[in-house]
């Protein structure tokens, strides 16, 4: 359903912007799941038997193969490391506030206070939604685009040496400043449409579970 709305040039610098948030999400933050969940199962069979202990393996039973398949989860996507992340490791669920009343799931970010592995968690989850409801007109504002920038950075500070030796500051700073071509955005807006569009049982499922909370 989102298949007109790519577009073939990138061209002003809200564009830009949503290329650059979009590298940030399905380049470096997958990359940081997936260093966490290759902290907690550096076999993928430990992690199949988990999935088998926890009974998520119907839910997960298209995704199996590239759960399975490849070097360091390197397959897996945003929504599959956060649903397995959620469910199979021992991550103490984000901050429950008076502003945000739900640990794992829902939409509002949580406050610059919580420092959780589990809060920053969130945060890149709803960033990565924030670029999926985007994908229409592949445009994000310069101020909405600073603001998951700062975001990120506390993100990555945080979490940079916890789960492995990568700097996800100096690889962050790196994806702001990147020269961006005029067919990437192209490329880019395929790799979220093709995202969102495996995925959508799986987000159903998350999006049922978070309301049994």
């Amino acid at each position: 359903m989102y298949r007109g709305a790519v577009p073939s040039q990138l061209t002003t610098p809200k564009k830009v912007n949503f290329a650059r948030l979009s590298r940030i999400v399905f380049d470096l933050f997958a990359q940081i799941l997936r260093d966490i969940l290759l902290f907690y199962y550096q076999r993928p069979k430990d992690l199949q038997q988990k999935i088998k202990d926890v009974q998520l393996q119907h839910k997960l039973k298209k995704h199996m193969t590239t759960i399975m398949d490849g070097d360091g989860y390197e397959k897996c996507d945003i929504q599959i490391l956060y649903t397995l992340l959620r469910n199979t490791c021992q991550i103490i669920p984000p901050t429950i506030t008076e502003r945000r009343r739900l640990g794992w799931g829902g939409d509002d970010m949580p406050s610059r206070d919580c420092i959780t592995v589990g809060d920053d968690i969130e945060r890149i989850r709803i960033i990565r939604n924030t670029v999926c409801s985007h994908i229409n007109n592949t445009e994000i504002e310069d101020g909405k685009f600073e603001k998951y920038y700062e975001i990120s950075l506390g993100v990555c500070k945080r979490l940079t040496g916890k789960f492995g030796a990568k700097d996800y500051v100096e690889e962050l700073e790196t994806l702001k400043m990147c020269r961006m071509e005029a067919d990437m955005l192209v490329a880019l807006t395929e790799q979220v449409i093709e995202s969102i569009e495996s995925n959508e049982a799986l987000r159903d499922y998350v999006t049922k579970q978070t309301s049994k909370i």
